[in-house]
């Protein structure tokens, strides 16, 4: 092995992808496991040319390491997952460990964050748009296009990854209208699936492609679990049943809507 490549073998994104072979996971599966909404959000840790820092901002191998660790033959230990963020966790300590962790001050992005969960308003990012039969790559937009609009966040969700999503088209114009801004809390965060009545983010994969909506969870007394639009517009009153897949097509229902921000005429 030359030196390049023995460098190049312990850098931030070569480590990473050999913490996700090791685990099993897919990129897209990871993202989703670490609260984000598509692959897009952590496609970057894993490059050379995009990611040549030293180390991870310790929000985000927070977040590698709740989605990694256990997972794997040898299981990923938390300890090798936060190693990247240049933090050493006292193994030894048992159940106590969260505690005994040994890092640098929270980072300026760290700061900002915690800035923002303690604000009854502040600006958050709305990163994509959902709209029934649009089909793209992923549910993020290229940053460029993305921006930055005021929001409530109801506090019981401080700590939390909220995020922010375009509503298009009548597929839920009777409670989301077009050009609704929805904030949003992935399910794995909250740490349970989604209850009858919510409203969710559903991600329908065919393929490459991916469609983002928004329905309404409903599990009906047959047992089955219906996706339901809330529209008055006759192309969107049918339910999207989960026994009734198409063959190759995947549904991940991704986050909950917590707060929508609508403009009022």
């Amino acid at each position: 092995m030359t030196a390049r490549s023995a460098a190049m073998a312990q850098t931030i994104p070569a480590r990473l992808r050999k913490l996700r072979t090791q685990s099993g996971l897919s990129l897209r599966k990871l993202a989703l496991a670490m609260g984000y909404a598509d692959a897009s959000s952590i496609q970057r840790y894993f490059d050379e040319e995009r990611y040549a820092e030293e180390a991870l901002p310790l929000a985000i191998a927070k977040k590698f390491a709740k989605a990694l660790a256990g997972l794997g033959r040898p299981a990923i230990r938390e300890a090798e997952v936060l190693a990247l963020a240049g933090v050493t966790l006292n193994e030894s300590a048992g159940s106590g460990a969260k505690g005994a962790l040994i890092a640098l001050a929270p980072s300026a992005r760290e700061r900002r964050a915690l800035a923002f969960l303690g604000k009854a308003v502040a600006n958050i990012r709305v990163i994509g748009a959902v709209q029934a039969g649009s089909w793209r790559t992923a549910l993020e937009w290229p940053e460029e296009d993305q921006y930055e609009t005021p929001v409530r966040i109801d506090p019981k969700f401080a700590g939390l990854t909220p995020i922010a999503l375009e509503v298009r088209g009548p597929l839920m114009n009777e409670v989301f209208p077009h050009g609704t801004i929805v904030i949003c809390v992935a399910y794995i965060e909250l740490g349970r699936g989604p209850i009858h009545g919510e409203r969710v983010v559903v991600q329908r994969f065919r393929g490459a492609e991916v469609e983002a909506s928004i329905k309404e969870y409903r599990h009906e007394k047959d047992g089955i679990p219906r996706l339901w639009p809330l529209s008055n517009h006759p192309d969107h009153q049918a339910p999207l049943r989960l026994d009734q897949l198409k063959e190759g097509e995947e549904i991940v229902i991704s986050h909950k809507v917590v707060r929508a921000e609508i403009d009022q005429p």
